[in-house]
Protein backbone atom coordinates (compact mmCIF):
# COMPACT_ATOMS: atom_id res chain seq x y z
CA UNK A 1 0.00 0.00 0.00
CA UNK A 2 1.29 3.47 -0.94
CA UNK A 3 2.51 5.77 1.84
CA UNK A 4 1.42 9.40 1.39
CA UNK A 5 2.21 12.47 3.51
CA UNK A 6 -0.05 15.51 3.72
CA UNK A 7 1.43 18.67 5.25
CA UNK A 8 -0.94 21.40 6.42
CA UNK A 9 0.85 24.73 5.88
CA UNK A 10 -1.84 27.40 5.72
CA UNK A 11 -1.50 28.95 9.19
CA UNK A 12 -0.22 32.47 9.77
CA UNK A 13 1.37 31.92 13.22
CA UNK A 14 -0.08 35.10 14.72
CA UNK A 15 1.46 34.44 18.15
CA UNK A 16 4.91 34.85 16.59
CA UNK A 17 4.28 38.29 15.13
CA UNK A 18 6.33 40.07 13.77
CA UNK A 19 8.42 37.04 12.77
CA UNK A 20 5.30 35.52 11.28
CA UNK A 21 3.02 37.58 8.97
CA UNK A 22 0.16 36.87 6.54
CA UNK A 23 2.52 36.90 3.55
CA UNK A 24 5.45 35.10 5.19
CA UNK A 25 4.41 32.84 8.05
CA UNK A 26 6.75 31.18 10.54
CA UNK A 27 6.94 27.95 8.51
CA UNK A 28 8.90 29.83 5.84
CA UNK A 29 11.54 31.28 8.19
CA UNK A 30 14.87 29.89 9.44
CA UNK A 31 14.41 29.92 13.20
CA UNK A 32 16.72 27.34 14.75
CA UNK A 33 18.97 26.11 11.92
CA UNK A 34 19.79 26.87 8.29
CA UNK A 35 16.47 25.56 6.97
CA UNK A 36 12.93 26.83 7.34
CA UNK A 37 10.40 25.03 9.53
CA UNK A 38 8.59 23.51 6.54
CA UNK A 39 11.89 22.39 4.98
CA UNK A 40 12.77 20.68 8.25
CA UNK A 41 9.35 19.00 8.27
CA UNK A 42 9.84 17.63 4.75
CA UNK A 43 13.39 16.52 5.46
CA UNK A 44 12.38 14.41 8.47
CA UNK A 45 9.28 12.79 6.95
CA UNK A 46 11.18 12.06 3.73
CA UNK A 47 12.78 9.17 5.62
CA UNK A 48 9.35 7.47 5.40
CA UNK A 49 7.54 9.21 2.53
CA UNK A 50 9.12 9.78 -0.90
CA UNK A 51 9.13 13.31 -2.32
CA UNK A 52 6.65 12.39 -5.05
CA UNK A 53 4.24 11.20 -2.33
CA UNK A 54 4.35 14.40 -0.26
CA UNK A 55 1.44 16.82 -0.67
CA UNK A 56 1.20 20.29 0.87
CA UNK A 57 -1.89 22.44 1.47
CA UNK A 58 -1.11 26.14 1.86
CA UNK A 59 -2.51 29.60 1.28
CA UNK A 60 -2.64 31.20 -2.14
CA UNK A 61 -1.40 34.37 -0.40
CA UNK A 62 1.87 32.55 0.31
CA UNK A 63 2.23 30.91 -3.10
CA UNK A 64 5.69 32.36 -3.76
CA UNK A 65 7.01 31.22 -0.36
CA UNK A 66 5.56 27.74 -0.88
CA UNK A 67 7.22 27.30 -4.27
CA UNK A 68 10.51 28.74 -2.99
CA UNK A 69 10.58 26.40 0.02
CA UNK A 70 9.29 23.25 -1.69
CA UNK A 71 11.71 22.80 -4.57
CA UNK A 72 11.76 19.01 -4.06
CA UNK A 73 7.95 18.78 -4.25
CA UNK A 74 6.08 18.58 -7.56
CA UNK A 75 3.99 21.75 -8.03
CA UNK A 76 0.99 19.51 -8.76
CA UNK A 77 1.27 18.35 -5.14
CA UNK A 78 1.16 21.91 -3.78
CA UNK A 79 -2.49 22.77 -3.20
CA UNK A 80 -3.44 26.43 -2.73
CA UNK A 81 -6.39 27.39 -0.54
CA UNK A 82 -8.19 30.51 -1.82
CA UNK A 83 -8.83 31.52 1.80
CA UNK A 84 -8.18 30.20 5.30
CA UNK A 85 -11.02 27.88 6.23
CA UNK A 86 -9.77 25.94 9.29
CA UNK A 87 -8.30 22.46 9.46
CA UNK A 88 -11.21 20.24 8.35
CA UNK A 89 -11.38 21.88 4.95
CA UNK A 90 -7.59 21.98 4.45
CA UNK A 91 -7.25 18.29 5.32
CA UNK A 92 -10.03 17.19 2.99
CA UNK A 93 -8.64 19.32 0.15
CA UNK A 94 -5.50 17.20 0.40
CA UNK A 95 -7.35 13.91 0.83
CA UNK A 96 -9.57 14.57 -2.20
CA UNK A 97 -6.53 15.15 -4.44
CA UNK A 98 -4.67 12.13 -3.08
CA UNK A 99 -7.67 9.80 -3.49
CA UNK A 100 -7.95 10.62 -7.19
CA UNK A 101 -4.54 9.06 -7.70
CA UNK A 102 -4.46 6.51 -4.86
CA UNK A 103 -7.62 4.55 -4.06
CA UNK A 104 -5.78 2.73 -1.29
CA UNK A 105 -3.09 4.48 0.73
CA UNK A 106 -1.83 5.14 4.23
CA UNK A 107 -1.91 8.89 4.78
CA UNK A 108 0.11 10.69 7.44
CA UNK A 109 -1.06 14.24 8.20
CA UNK A 110 1.56 16.63 9.57
CA UNK A 111 1.79 20.25 10.77
CA UNK A 112 4.34 22.29 8.83
CA UNK A 113 5.78 24.30 11.71
CA UNK A 114 6.71 22.00 14.58
CA UNK A 115 10.12 21.09 16.01
CA UNK A 116 11.17 17.45 16.48
CA UNK A 117 14.67 16.83 17.75
CA UNK A 118 15.03 13.04 17.56
CA UNK A 119 14.19 12.41 13.91
CA UNK A 120 15.19 8.72 14.03
CA UNK A 121 12.58 8.15 16.74
CA UNK A 122 9.92 9.73 14.51
CA UNK A 123 10.94 7.46 11.62
CA UNK A 124 10.72 4.39 13.85
CA UNK A 125 7.34 5.47 15.25
CA UNK A 126 5.80 6.13 11.84
CA UNK A 127 7.03 2.81 10.43
CA UNK A 128 5.60 0.96 13.44
CA UNK A 129 2.18 2.59 13.00
CA UNK A 130 2.10 1.94 9.25
CA UNK A 131 2.87 -1.76 9.80
CA UNK A 132 -0.19 -2.14 12.04
CA UNK A 133 -2.62 -1.59 9.11
CA UNK A 134 -5.43 -0.60 11.49
CA UNK A 135 -8.76 0.86 10.32
CA UNK A 136 -8.60 3.32 13.17
CA UNK A 137 -6.62 6.55 12.70
CA UNK A 138 -3.62 6.86 15.01
CA UNK A 139 -2.88 10.13 16.80
CA UNK A 140 0.66 10.67 18.05
CA UNK A 141 0.94 11.97 21.60
CA UNK A 142 3.56 12.79 24.18
CA UNK A 143 3.47 13.11 27.96
CA UNK A 144 2.48 16.66 28.96
CA UNK A 145 4.89 18.74 31.03
CA UNK A 146 2.20 21.09 32.36
CA UNK A 147 -1.55 21.82 31.98
CA UNK A 148 -1.16 23.92 28.84
CA UNK A 149 -4.40 25.18 27.20
CA UNK A 150 -2.81 25.49 23.74
CA UNK A 151 -2.86 21.74 22.93
CA UNK A 152 -5.26 18.88 22.37
CA UNK A 153 -5.46 16.18 25.07
CA UNK A 154 -5.75 12.45 24.38
CA UNK A 155 -7.14 10.26 27.15
CA UNK A 156 -6.42 6.56 26.45
CA UNK A 157 -8.57 3.75 27.81
CA UNK A 158 -7.20 1.62 30.66
CA UNK A 159 -5.36 -0.68 28.26
CA UNK A 160 -3.93 2.32 26.42
CA UNK A 161 -4.86 0.96 22.99
CA UNK A 162 -8.02 3.00 22.31
CA UNK A 163 -8.97 6.64 22.62
CA UNK A 164 -11.44 7.26 25.41
CA UNK A 165 -11.66 11.07 25.24
CA UNK A 166 -10.18 13.90 23.22
CA UNK A 167 -10.43 17.55 24.27
CA UNK A 168 -9.07 20.28 22.01
CA UNK A 169 -7.48 23.21 23.87
CA UNK A 170 -9.19 22.87 27.27
CA UNK A 171 -8.78 25.51 29.96
CA UNK A 172 -6.09 24.97 32.60
CA UNK A 173 -8.55 23.59 35.17
CA UNK A 174 -9.83 20.90 32.78
CA UNK A 175 -6.29 20.20 31.52
CA UNK A 176 -5.20 19.38 35.08
CA UNK A 177 -8.06 16.88 35.40
CA UNK A 178 -7.15 15.27 32.07
CA UNK A 179 -3.51 14.91 33.08
CA UNK A 180 -4.62 13.07 36.22
CA UNK A 181 -6.33 10.62 33.83
CA UNK A 182 -2.97 10.00 32.12
CA UNK A 183 -3.81 12.22 29.14
CA UNK A 184 -1.25 12.86 26.43
CA UNK A 185 -0.68 16.00 24.42
CA UNK A 186 -1.67 15.53 20.79
CA UNK A 187 1.18 16.66 18.54
CA UNK A 188 -1.06 17.06 15.51
CA UNK A 189 0.22 14.04 13.58
CA UNK A 190 -2.41 11.58 12.31
CA UNK A 191 -1.80 8.32 10.43
CA UNK A 192 -4.51 6.21 8.87
CA UNK A 193 -6.03 4.60 5.79
CA UNK A 194 -7.32 7.19 3.32
CA UNK A 195 -10.73 5.49 3.30
CA UNK A 196 -10.97 5.78 7.09
CA UNK A 197 -10.59 9.54 6.80
CA UNK A 198 -13.06 9.79 3.91
CA UNK A 199 -15.73 7.75 5.69
CA UNK A 200 -15.56 10.12 8.66
CA UNK A 201 -16.10 13.11 6.41
CA UNK A 202 -18.89 11.38 4.51
CA UNK A 203 -20.67 10.56 7.77
CA UNK A 204 -20.01 13.60 9.96
CA UNK A 205 -18.90 16.45 7.66
CA UNK A 206 -20.94 15.55 4.62
CA UNK A 207 -21.13 19.14 3.37
CA UNK A 208 -17.35 19.21 2.94
CA UNK A 209 -17.30 15.72 1.44
CA UNK A 210 -20.05 16.48 -1.08
CA UNK A 211 -18.59 19.82 -2.17
CA UNK A 212 -15.23 18.25 -3.02
CA UNK A 213 -16.76 15.17 -4.63
CA UNK A 214 -18.73 17.37 -7.06
CA UNK A 215 -15.39 18.42 -8.61
CA UNK A 216 -16.18 22.11 -8.56
CA UNK A 217 -13.55 24.78 -8.89
CA UNK A 218 -11.72 25.26 -5.62
CA UNK A 219 -12.96 28.85 -5.20
CA UNK A 220 -16.57 27.67 -5.40
CA UNK A 221 -15.94 24.88 -2.92
CA UNK A 222 -14.44 27.24 -0.35
CA UNK A 223 -17.23 29.77 -0.79
CA UNK A 224 -19.82 27.06 -0.06
CA UNK A 225 -18.14 25.61 3.03
CA UNK A 226 -18.15 27.04 6.53
CA UNK A 227 -14.76 26.37 8.06
CA UNK A 228 -14.65 24.02 11.05
CA UNK A 229 -11.93 22.34 13.07
CA UNK A 230 -11.09 18.70 12.26
CA UNK A 231 -10.03 18.29 15.88
CA UNK A 232 -13.24 19.64 17.42
CA UNK A 233 -15.78 18.36 14.90
CA UNK A 234 -14.33 14.91 14.24
CA UNK A 235 -11.84 13.77 16.90
CA UNK A 236 -13.49 15.40 19.90
CA UNK A 237 -17.01 14.26 18.98
CA UNK A 238 -16.10 10.80 17.64
CA UNK A 239 -13.02 9.50 19.50
CA UNK A 240 -14.05 5.86 18.87
CA UNK A 241 -12.54 6.10 15.36
CA UNK A 242 -9.09 6.99 16.69
CA UNK A 243 -6.39 5.50 18.86
CA UNK A 244 -3.52 7.14 20.73
CA UNK A 245 0.16 6.28 20.30
CA UNK A 246 2.49 7.48 23.04
CA UNK A 247 5.79 8.54 21.49
CA UNK A 248 9.11 9.59 22.98
CA UNK A 249 9.66 12.48 20.62
CA UNK A 250 11.56 15.65 21.49
CA UNK A 251 8.69 17.79 20.27
CA UNK A 252 7.66 21.40 20.42
CA UNK A 253 4.97 23.45 18.73
CA UNK A 254 6.92 26.54 17.69
CA UNK A 255 3.90 28.71 18.37
CA UNK A 256 5.21 31.21 20.90
CA UNK A 257 8.35 33.19 21.62
CA UNK A 258 8.84 31.27 24.86
CA UNK A 259 8.77 27.98 22.93
CA UNK A 260 10.96 29.34 20.16
CA UNK A 261 13.58 30.51 22.63
CA UNK A 262 13.90 27.00 24.08
CA UNK A 263 15.01 25.44 20.78
CA UNK A 264 17.33 28.17 19.49
CA UNK A 265 20.98 27.22 19.97
CA UNK A 266 22.71 29.29 22.62
CA UNK A 267 26.37 30.22 22.99
CA UNK A 268 28.42 32.22 25.46
CA UNK A 269 26.39 33.93 28.21
CA UNK A 270 23.24 32.21 26.87
CA UNK A 271 23.02 34.50 23.83
CA UNK A 272 21.63 32.94 20.66
CA UNK A 273 24.18 31.70 18.14
CA UNK A 274 24.07 33.60 14.87
CA UNK A 275 27.01 34.54 12.67
CA UNK A 276 25.43 37.98 12.12
CA UNK A 277 25.19 38.77 15.84
CA UNK A 278 27.94 40.32 17.97
CA UNK A 279 27.57 40.59 21.76
CA UNK A 280 29.54 42.72 24.21
CA UNK A 281 28.78 42.55 27.95
CA UNK A 282 25.36 41.10 27.16
CA UNK A 283 23.62 37.94 28.33
CA UNK A 284 20.48 35.85 27.75
CA UNK A 285 19.61 37.69 24.54
CA UNK A 286 17.85 36.29 21.49
CA UNK A 287 18.25 38.60 18.50
CA UNK A 288 16.71 37.58 15.17
CA UNK A 289 16.62 39.38 11.84
CA UNK A 290 14.43 37.70 9.23
CA UNK A 291 16.23 39.85 6.64
CA UNK A 292 19.71 38.64 7.67
CA UNK A 293 20.90 41.99 9.03
CA UNK A 294 23.88 42.24 11.37
CA UNK A 295 22.92 42.90 14.99
CA UNK A 296 25.30 44.34 17.61
CA UNK A 297 24.35 44.13 21.29
CA UNK A 298 26.20 46.05 24.01
CA UNK A 299 25.36 45.88 27.71
CA UNK A 300 21.86 44.37 27.38
CA UNK A 301 20.37 41.39 29.19
CA UNK A 302 17.26 39.17 29.06
CA UNK A 303 15.93 40.65 25.81
CA UNK A 304 14.45 39.25 22.64
CA UNK A 305 14.59 41.40 19.52
CA UNK A 306 12.82 40.44 16.30
CA UNK A 307 13.32 42.39 13.06
CA UNK A 308 11.54 41.96 9.75
CA UNK A 309 11.32 44.19 6.71
CA UNK A 310 9.03 46.77 8.32
CA UNK A 311 8.83 46.03 12.06
CA UNK A 312 11.14 45.75 15.06
CA UNK A 313 9.93 44.13 18.28
CA UNK A 314 11.96 44.40 21.50
CA UNK A 315 10.62 42.56 24.54
CA UNK A 316 11.95 41.49 27.92
CA UNK A 317 11.84 37.73 28.14
CA UNK A 318 9.49 37.70 31.13
CA UNK A 319 6.92 39.81 29.27
CA UNK A 320 6.08 37.65 26.23
CA UNK A 321 2.42 37.55 27.20
CA UNK A 322 2.07 41.30 26.57
CA UNK A 323 2.75 41.02 22.84
CA UNK A 324 -0.93 40.48 21.98
CA UNK A 325 -1.86 43.61 23.98
CA UNK A 326 0.66 45.57 21.93
CA UNK A 327 -0.89 44.30 18.68
CA UNK A 328 -4.37 45.32 19.83
CA UNK A 329 -3.19 48.88 20.42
Amino acid sequence: MEKIALIIAGGIGSRLWPISTKTKSKQFINLYNNETLIQNTIKRINKVFSYENIYVVGSINQKEELYKNLKNIDKKNILLEPKLNKTACAIYYGLSKISKKHKEAIVGIFPSDHYIGNVNELTKTLNNIIKEKDDKITILGIKPTKPDPKFGYLVPNKKGNELSTFIEKPNVHIAKKLIRKNALWSIGIYVGNINSYKKLYQKYLNNIYEEFEKNKKIDSIYNNIEGVSFEKEIIEKHPEYFKPYQSNLEWMDVGSFEGLDKIIAKGKNNNNLNENNTYLKSSNCTLISTEGKKIYAIGINDLMMIENEDTILIVKKNMYNNINKLKEE
